[in-house]
């Protein structure tokens, strides 16, 4: 009787074919715990309720626009928007869409780590092949933006799509071409990632690499310059608007910048579980793959700390970083047995896989739970109450506002999506005048420290909603000290300067109940007549 039990090499060979069972079981199974872990998450970013009104504004003709007739970009991502007004069209809510399209992005990151194992070496071995997959789907930062949204996982995603076509399609330099153009259009920072992974990728040993690199270049080019052509053209800059917003520049942001990398690595294993698997392709080991992905991740990495952070929650800019720290991990712990018997031939036999092992478990312990006390953590928490509530104020603004009302707050996305008012943003994403200010940046909340109350005044919105859009329990009097203004430094720094007596003089305080039982404080033009709703007080 034939032996039917296959050997180590059978087995690996089984992994590494794209239809395998072998593949698809561990595939299945990591998918679905990103489902589940994402749900219950369940989080949305009121940043995606911009993407979405843009979309709808696309889809419905108005123009890739915020305002109709101000021609100010104010996203992030054109692949986002574009993709988002697509499916729009179909009928399905443009936010829905949004959520959809950053689960897809996650769930293709599973799928693009799955199939990167076999140039990375890992192929052989099904449970290291599967492993960072799993911790990616473990991981709270991924799950949360899994459905937040924004474009971070579909930037994962476009990353890991440019890395696979590079380390196993390396000879079909258009097609990486065009993956690095996706990738720079997904979020500007792809572009840098498109040319350091293409000089690293294209430029391997072996002949044709000068007309390799050419073509690549040239399709990465063509797509760039595409893409600049248009924005000067359509927004009249070189730049996103979203640019001038939120990038600064200098020592104190590249020290917030620092700060936020800092506190990611120590939510996340601590600063070796991050420095060995990024030094390990050249310390421990030697392989051109994954010291490709290092040299990536490490751009990454640099890219935030020179933005100087972010402002949302769950460590969203590190997002993109995690699957490749995550497969290089994984092959660090591959080559450590080896690597240890070499450097200490006296170590117990079993050592370096019983320290695997532990090491293993503690980082998904790490990754899954996170510590409630954690600052980045407890802004997930502030922002999973306060979304519902601005989703409410821009359905109640809706029904009762007059149409050509406008409005000025912070944030912007669900009250402009659902209201469908003129909505001027007090922090400058979709304002030129505020994003091109010159102020010092880089000792408050990142992305939300540009302001100009008086300007704001000027522009005479019909409703002034202060105090990050004050949704309260119970209703404060007109003469609160915290009516519409909350004991929150960051808050104070950003509106502070709209207190003058220009808004006492042209401005009442209101007060509106909202169908989830909140009370909406906020001003109301005195030449405006402050919107009723049943059950509702307007002082």
């Amino acid at each position: 009787m034939t032996d039917q039990r296959l050997t180590p090499t059978a087995r690996s060979r089984m992994f590494d074919r794209p239809h395998s069972p072998a593949r698809f079981f561990p595939a299945a199974a990591t998918l679905g715990a990103l489902v589940l872990h994402a749900l219950w998450y369940d989080f949305t970013s009121d940043d995606a309720f911009i993407v979405a009104r843009y979309a709808r504004h696309l889809a419905e003709g108005r123009g890739c626009v915020w305002n109709p007739g101000e021609r100010v970009e104010g996203y992030t991502s054109i692949v986002w928007v574009l993709l988002c007004a697509g499916i729009g069209r179909t009928g399905l809510d443009y936010a829905i869409a949004a959520r959809g399209l950053s689960f897809l992005g996650a769930a293709g990151c599973v799928i693009v780590m799955i199939r990167l194992a076999s140039p990375l070496g890992l192929a052989r071995n099904a449970g290291l092949a599967v492993a960072a997959p799993a911790l990616f789907a473990l991981s709270a930062s991924v799950a949360c933006w899994a459905l937040g949204g924004l474009e971070t996982c579909g930037f994962a995603f476009s990353i890991l799509l440019l890395l696979f076509i590079l380390t196993r399609h390396a000879t079909s330099a258009p097609a990486a071409g065009f993956a690095a153009g996706f990738c720079a259009l997904t979020r500007p920072e792809g572009l840098a990632v498109a040319v350091i992974a293409g000089l690293y990728f294209v430029t391997r040993p072996g002949r044709g690499n000068a007309r390799r690199l050419s073509e690549y270049a040239a399709v990465l080019t063509l797509i760039a310059l595409a893409q600049l052509a248009w924005r000067r053209a359509y927004y009249g800059d070189w730049l996103p608007n979203t640019y001038y917003a939120k990038v600064g520049h200098g020592p104190a942001v590249w020290r917030a910048g620092a700060r936020y990398v800092w506190e990611c690595i120590s939510d996340n294993g601590g600063f070796a579980a991050w420095a060995l698997p990024f030094i390990g392709p050249w310390l421990f080991y030697r392989h051109r793959e994954a010291a490709g992905l290092a040299v990536v991740g490490l751009t990454l990495i640099a890219g935030v700390i020179f933005v100087g952070g972010d402002g949302l929650a769950m460590h969203r800019f590190i997002v993109p970083v995690i699957p490749l720290w995550l497969m290089l991990w994984i092959k660090l712990l591959a080559e450590f047995p080896g690597w240890l018997t070499r450097t200490l031939p006296r170590s117990p036999a079993g050592a370096g896989r019983v320290l695997v092992c532990v090491i293993t478990i503690a980082l998904a312990a790490s990754l899954a739970f996170k510590p409630r006390a954690a600052r980045q953590y407890l802004l997930y928490t502030e922002h999973a109450v306060e979304v519902p509530d601005w989703i409410a104020v821009g359905r109640w603004l809706h029904e009762n506002a007059p149409p050509d009302a406008s409005v000025a707050c912070v944030p912007i996305g669900a009250v402009g999506y659902y209201s469908r008012l003129t909505v001027y943003d007090m922090l400058g994403l979709t304002d030129p005048h505020i994003a091109h200010r010159e102020m010092p940046l880089g000792g408050g909340w990142v992305g939300h420290e540009k302001h100009d109350g008086p300007y704001i005044l000027s522009r005479r919105p019909t409703y002034l909603l202060l105090g990050n859009i004050q949704v309260l329990a119970r209703q404060l009097p007109a003469g609160d000290k915290y009516f519409a203004k909350p004991p929150n430094p960051n808050i104070a720094q950003r509106e502070g300067d709209i207190f003058t007596p220009e808004l006492q003089a042209q401005y009442i305080p209101a007060v509106a109940r909202l169908e989830n039982g909140g009370y909406l404080h906020y001003f109301v033009r005195r030449r405006a007549e402050p919107a009723h709703e049943p059950g509702g007080k307007t002082p």
